[in-house]
């Protein structure tokens, strides 16, 4: 999937796997939906930067796309 989405002023690129929310049942409790990025760019520049930006952007930012899925 690719997303752009806005986090601290910076327009970011993301292309990302989306893992569907489970509900519980009898033996399981329910999951929820888990985003997990795997390329990201600023908006418009080119450059790769998963491996240089720091891994709690990376967080906040799918944290946000795990949030815009929940509206579906």
């Amino acid at each position: 999937m690719e997303a752009t989405i806005t986090h601290d002023g910076i327009e970011w690129q993301c292309f990302y796997e989306y893992d569907m929310p489970q509900e519980a049942d009898d033996t399981d409790p329910a999951i929820p939906g888990i985003a997990t990025i795997f390329q990201v760019y600023i908006e418009g520049k080119g450059v790769e930067l998963y491996d240089h930006i720091n891994p709690s952007t990376i967080h906040d930012l799918e944290a946000l796309l795990e949030a815009s899925h929940e509206d579906f």
